[in-house]
């Protein structure tokens, strides 16, 4: 519910991946402003957290390849998100981009239906981190261009905020 100008980070991401599909979630049990109250709601998956428990709540909600942005990236555009649709390989398990250090980014990420299987043996042993799924044969690693790097700003203490121009 964090805000950026007029609009909440929640609403600034559906507005931006509704250039790439009507088909709009939001994952977990977080509040959502009443003008996202037409946007689809996913459960993270049972008895589990972290992040792979909500991509796994997405992927066994709906067999189909799933965007995945989190809410607190309120700069990715439709630029970045492009881009990232064009790296879509079905054969990959997931285009899990990677920044020029080599670290994966899977906050932003495309998962193929067929990534729910090695989730799920993660979430099973305890792991919660979905950059584990970057050593997975299968999934793509393209290197993000710098353009779409620097949407890639996590905002997460007041510092943040500020640097992004946004407010409680």
């Amino acid at each position: 519910l964090l805000r950026r100008g007029d609009s909440t980070f929640a609403e600034l991401l559906a507005d931006q991946l509704g250039a790439f599909t009507p088909n709009i979630f939001f994952i977990g049990p977080g509040e959502l402003p009443s003008s996202l109250a037409w946007a689809g709601r996913v459960d993270d998956w049972p008895r589990s957290q972290g992040p792979l428990s909500g991509i796994a709540g997405a992927l066994r909600h709906i067999a189909e390849p799933w965007i995945i942005v989190a809410c607190d990236l309120p700069l990715v555009g439709r630029g970045a998100l492009a881009w990232l649709v064009d790296q879509r390989d079905p054969d990959a398990i997931a285009i899990l981009p990677v920044d020029k250090s080599g670290v994966a980014q899977p906050p932003f990420a495309l998962y193929e239906p067929k990534a729910l299987s090695p989730i799920e043996a993660f979430i099973r042993e305890g792991q919660w981190a979905p950059s584990r799924l970057a050593a997975l044969d299968g999934v793509k690693r393209p290197i993000l261009p710098a353009k779409v790097s620097a949407e890639l700003v996590n905002v997460n203490v007041d510092g943040d905020l500020r640097r992004v121009g946004a407010r409680r």
